[in-house]
């Protein structure tokens, strides 16, 4: 049983390459339990972060060589295509990152969460919803690729999550379950199947990004350091 993936978070004007948009929806066959308001929920990421604070994680997604970004007194590294770092807690402020050659103005806001992806044309910042509902998982989705992409179960019958235009995003809340996903880019495969173990609370993302032999994709589950 099947049902459409939902609208993706598109690319917008802020700081250059922040995105926004609205929430996605996930298929029955993966168990999807609408997400309520839960503003006294605890979220994942845990306590003991300033609340004027800004979270942010850097994501290898197909840089041609190991990325290492400054802001501030933080210092975030990835050395190859599939390695995340975990959310590091980093003053709003205003930064300028480089990249290939390149300069990116980033001002995060208190509170907020981002993701920052390193490919092989360049940055792309992207906003991040918190996760507050400690008894399902969050399933994000991030299309950094060059074609429209989407997510689906192992079999292909499901539609998860898209399609999302390039530098799109969506994610989705689900019960705790064990599924195979596959990432699609351009209605091409995107590598092998994943599979995940989706556990309460938890934040787990699927990348697709422009490997060296084409499309591919893999998974990170958050974590914050």
């Amino acid at each position: 049983m099947a049902s459409a993936g939902g609208s993706c978070y598109t690319p917008a004007m802020r700081a250059r390459t922040l995105l926004t948009g609205a929430r996605a929806a996930l298929a029955a066959a993966l168990v999807l339990a609408a997400a309520p308001a839960m503003a006294q929920s605890r979220s994942i990421y845990g306590g003991g972060v300033d609340a004027d604070a800004a979270l942010v994680r850097l994501v290898d997604a197909g840089a041609p060589g190991e990325v290492e970004l400054w802001l501030g007194a933080e210092t975030l590294k990835a050395r190859a295509p599939g390695e995340a770092t975990p959310y590091r807690a980093v003053v709003a402020d205003v930064y300028m990152l480089s990249h290939l050659g390149k300069r990116y103005e980033f001002m995060p806001d208190p509170g907020a969460l981002y993701t920052i992806a390193a490919t092989a044309g360049g940055l792309v910042i992207m906003s991040d919803e918190r996760h507050d509902d400690p008894a399902r998982a969050q399933l994000y989705f991030y299309n950094l690729g060059a074609a429209p992409a989407e997510l689906r179960a192992a079999d292909g019958s499901v539609l998860v999550a898209g399609p999302c235009a390039p530098g799109g995003s969506a994610q989705v809340a689900v019960n705790p379950v064990q599924v195979g996903l596959e990432a699609y880019s351009g209605g091409v495969r995107a590598g092998a199947p994943l599979r995940l173990r989706l556990e309460r609370g938890a934040s787990y993302s699927v990348f697709v990004y422009t490997g060296a032999s084409g499309p591919a994709a893999f998974s990170v589950k958050a974590a914050l350091e």
